[in-house]
């Protein structure tokens, strides 16, 4: 009898140590200010005060199990020594000066979460490589919602709203910023320093006070600007700056100020977008944009031109223009007619002479 009573309290005690104890290398929580050497899961919300969580150890996950770390500065999950492969998951950050902090580091990964009530909600610093932003939720912001200084990142699947400042701010290379969704930011999504070979495509950016999509550059080349839709934004849908060799296609502009505008570029290629009901021309090419090829593109309903170019370097092909409250499709003397371009029912001309139209 003595036997199996033994036996029975050994299973009861190791059942319920089971139930306690964390698996190896798994914290069963925190507190405000740890440095954390092993991955962690919260049992309960921290209300901190200046910083809430520091990474000191590679390959660390920081499960917030549907819970809110919150504070009033400093940096909520703090990786300012650029540890790798990092994941944050599950669970609101409210109040910090920097949601989270990735100072470098390669491979983190950051989803399923709720960023909100800071100056901004996420940086990668130029260090950080081959990061995920996905499947989150950012804003309330005083500043840039997220910023992303390294190269071959993904932000995907986020929505970004409420922000004094920028939406998403990408300085570095070959990242990819795809099925966003943007909406009364500065503006949406930005390229900023010399930031080449970038992808931009499936985004919704929606009631800036600037631009939509902007790609202000000094030296960066190689951008594509794909697939996006921009609308109601006080400046431009989409506009490209001092970038070379962009390509803008098959986006959709409607009530912008310009739907898109392309200056100080050269060999950009703009095909097949739409631009619609925009407060001044629906697309224009200024005079210092060089071997701009404009084809395939609708615009409509626009306030002022249609499709326009300053620049006599432009190539225009196959664009269609229709109702515009100027003219349809126009340009100077010299600029390159492509052939294929269409004008009907505009205030002034369907197209400019130069133009052999339909």
């Amino acid at each position: 009898m003595a036997h199996w009573t033994s036996i029975a309290l050994l299973v009861t005690t190791t059942l319920t140590l089971g139930a306690v104890l964390p698996a190896p290398g798994m914290a069963a929580s925190a507190a405000c200010g740890d440095a954390l050497v092993a991955s962690v899961t919260l049992d309960a919300d921290l209300v901190c005060g200046a910083g809430g969580l520091a990474v000191a150890a590679d390959g660390i996950v920081i499960d917030l199990a549907g819970h809110t770390l919150s504070g009033t500065s400093g940096n909520g999950i703090d990786n300012a020594l650029g540890f790798d492969r990092v994941t944050v998951k599950n669970g609101t950050i409210d109040g910090f000066e920097n949601g989270i902090l990735h100072g470098g580091g390669e491979k983190h990964v950051i989803r399923d979460m709720r960023i909100k009530n800071g100056v901004s909600s996420i940086q990668l610093a130029a260090g950080v490589r081959f990061a995920k932003i996905q499947k989150s939720l950012v804003g309330n912001n005083t500043g840039r919602m997220i910023e992303v200084f390294g190269d071959d990142n993904v932000v995907t699947k986020v929505v970004a709203t409420n922000s004094s400042g920028l939406g998403i701010t990408i300085y570095g290379n070959r990242n990819v910023v795809t099925k966003n969704t943007v909406a009364n930011a500065l503006d949406g999504i930005a390229l900023s320093g010399t930031a080449s070979g970038t992808i931009i495509s499936g985004n919704a950016i929606a009631n800036g006070r600037g631009s939509g999509i902007i790609i202000v550059l000094a030296g960066g080349t190689g951008n594509v600007v794909t697939k996006n839709r921009s609308d109601g934004n006080g400046d431009e849908g989409i506009i490209i700056f001092g970038a070379d060799d962009s390509i803008v296609s098959g986006n959709t502009v409607i009530g912008n100020g310009i739907g898109i505008r392309i200056a100080n570029a050269a060999r950009t290629v703009v095909a097949k977008n739409v631009a619609v009901a925009n407060d001044d021309d629906g697309i224009v090419i200024a005079a210092d944009a060089l071997g701009t090829v404009v084809t395939g593109n609708k615009s409509e309903r626009n306030a002022d031109a249609g499709v326009s170019t300053i620049s006599t370097s432009s190539i225009f092909s196959k664009n269609f223009a229709f109702a515009n409250g100027t003219n349809g499709i126009e340009g100077p003397d010299g600029t390159i007619d492509g052939g294929g371009n269409k004008g009907r029912d505009n205030a002034l001309l369907d197209c400019s002479p130069v133009f052999t139209c339909k």
